[in-house]
């Protein structure tokens, strides 16, 4: 009789929910999860510490202190271009030559506020620089690539904050200072000098006179100096927090797994069929509107007014349908675009013809704010307002070509336009553009009044036209541009050499040659309404 067979041991039961089976009798290691990476920090980080201090202090003096953007800010933009530069090299990842597209439209843009003094661009410059010039830092240091509106996300708004501790943990991770140094032994003594030192002044200044009044003179002489510096350290020292995190997370940070393009694109991606029926209902709408409506709408083409209109309410009105209509249309074609069948007939079909009604609006209010400029002349809205039409047109045509062209970025295109259109903008020099015109629009008519009040609202440009406005045979006309060059005088007298840039300084030089000319003048000529802000009496007024 053969002995019974020893029973083969049994694995224990696998655990319940878990994705892996056992193989050849034997379980896999546990998956665990991936541990954090250590803190990574070296003796560039500690001296990086420093120079983000030091960028805070000169953020302060530089950019929040003076009156406008001048060649503090290009100076500024150079020190933290020095500063990536030296913190990259060495870097495996770090390309100067990477993102330079970003680097040129920040030169151009520093560019501007150096040459300009439009002030309302000015503050837009000094946007468009910040955002630029994070995406150049962001694409030298290898972190670009994800996409425009992405890139200027992680680089512009995140970097700053997701390493707020890192430059703490570098502080307290850098080498010590030896136990045995004199250091270590005489700051602890100075620190507890501080609060003995205070209550011993306080008494000597209680006790005497003349000791109290000789401090109080020191303190006041140096009072506002020690106020500037301590300001500048707690501000330069807040500042060099988010500085030094939006450096080090260029550098260190790892790039998050993203999801591929292809499942992000089938997520978000609509269904065309809705797009184009909406479109289909909308573009009948718009015919319907322009055959009605084909008067009151392109009238300003061949230069006529509709009876029973006035000049400001045909534009405005022609203004803020156009607005209405465009961001409404835009949703659609965007929804049209990114739809699953972005490439089929009905969708290109539905797209043309909204982009075509589309462009006639445009041009029908573009036709309005054209005939209002030849009667009542250039004002700064008016000139933004047209640039603004432009561009949207602009942008139309590029969605239009992105639904027939697959291989074009829509995004990057839409991006490049207006950073194209906003520097040439720029370049136009608009100010002077509008003192110009004003200018000439009075020499045809000298015996009519000039808007001289308009200038104030302009940049150091305007000075030269207003020179020529102080001449003029019209008595009033004369005595308000004076005085406002007494006042453009006397604000570029107190300008420091932050605020300053080229117009300023043309403007400046302008008005110390032909100071006899206004000196004297402290008011206006009557019915002067130069403290009136444009925006008080209508949108294009």
């Amino acid at each position: 009789m053969q002995p019974a067979a020893a029973p083969v041991p049994q694995p224990p039961p696998f655990p319940q929910g878990a994705q892996n089976r056992p193989i050849n009798g034997s379980y896999p290691p546990p998956v665990l999860p991936a541990a954090k990476p250590p803190f990574e920090a070296d003796r560039r980080e500690f001296f990086l510490v420093l120079l983000a201090a030091a960028l805070g202090v000169l953020v302060r003096e530089w950019l929040f202190l003076p009156v406008q953007p001048g060649f503090s800010a290009i100076l500024l933009a150079a020190a933290v271009y020095g500063t990536a530069v030296w913190y990259g090299t060495g870097n495996e990842k770090f390309r100067i030559s990477a993102g330079w597209p970003f680097g040129a439209v920040t030169v151009l843009l520093l560019c501007c506020i150096g040459l300009f003094s439009n002030r309302m661009l000015s503050a837009l410059n000094l946007t468009g620089v910040y955002l630029f010039l994070s995406l150049h830092i962001g694409a030298m240091f290898g972190r670009g690539g994800r996409g425009f509106f992405r890139d200027l996300w992680q680089s512009a708004f995140c970097a700053p904050f997701v390493s707020a501790d890192a430059v703490f943990r570098t502080i307290s991770s850098s080498p010590k200072i030896e136990k045995g140094t004199a250091w270590r032994r005489i700051l602890p003594g100075m620190a507890a000098s501080v609060p003995v030192a205070a209550v011993v002044l306080l008494l000597l200044v209680s006790a005497d006179e003349a000791f109290e009044a000789a401090v109080s003179s020191m303190v006041g002489s140096i009072g506002e100096t020690v106020w500037n510096i301590l300001a500048d350290l707690l501000i330069g020292c807040i500042l060099a927090i988010f500085i030094f995190s939006a450096f080090y997370t260029a550098r260190r940070k790892r790039r998050p797994q993203q999801a591929r393009q292809a499942e992000s694109a089938k997520r978000f991606s609509s269904d065309s069929a809705i797009a184009v029926t909406v479109i289909a209902v909308c573009s009948v709408i718009y015919c319907c509107f322009l055959v009605i409506q084909f008067n009151y709408l392109f009238s300003a083409v061949w230069g006529r007014l509709p009876t029973d209109t006035v000049y400001s309410a045909y534009a405005r009105r022609g203004f803020f349908e156009l607005t209405a209509v465009a961001a409404i249309n835009l949703v659609l074609m965007l929804a049209a675009v990114c739809s699953r069948d972005h490439g089929s007939a009905a969708v290109r079909v539905s797209v043309s013809v909204l982009t075509v009604l589309t462009l006639a609006l445009i041009a029908s209010a573009f036709s309005k704010m054209v005939m209002y400029i030849n009667v009542f002349g250039l004002t700064p809205l008016r000139v933004y307002t047209s640039w603004f039409m432009l561009l949207l047109a602009v942008v139309f045509l590029l969605l239009l070509l992105g639904c027939f062209h697959s291989g074009l970025y829509v995004g990057r295109a839409v991006t490049a336009a207006a950073a194209a259109m906003f520097l040439a903008l720029n370049f136009s020099v608009p100010d002077a553009m509008i003192a110009r015109v004003n200018t000439e629009r009075h020499r045809e008519n000298p015996a009519q009044q000039a808007d001289v009040a308009l200038f104030e609202k302009l940049g150091d440009e305007s000075v030269l036209y207003l020179l020529t406005l102080a001449q003029s045979e019209e008595t009033d006309t004369a005595r308000s541009a004076k005085y406002l060059l007494h006042v453009r005088y006397d604000e570029l007298e107190k300008l420091d050499w932050r605020s300053m840039n080229a117009a300023s300084i043309r403007a400046k030089s302008l008005l110390q040659a032909n100071k006899d000319l206004f000196l004297g003048v402290d008011s206006p000529a009557p019915g002067y309404t130069g403290d009136r802000w444009y925006f008080s009496a209508g949108f294009y007024e």
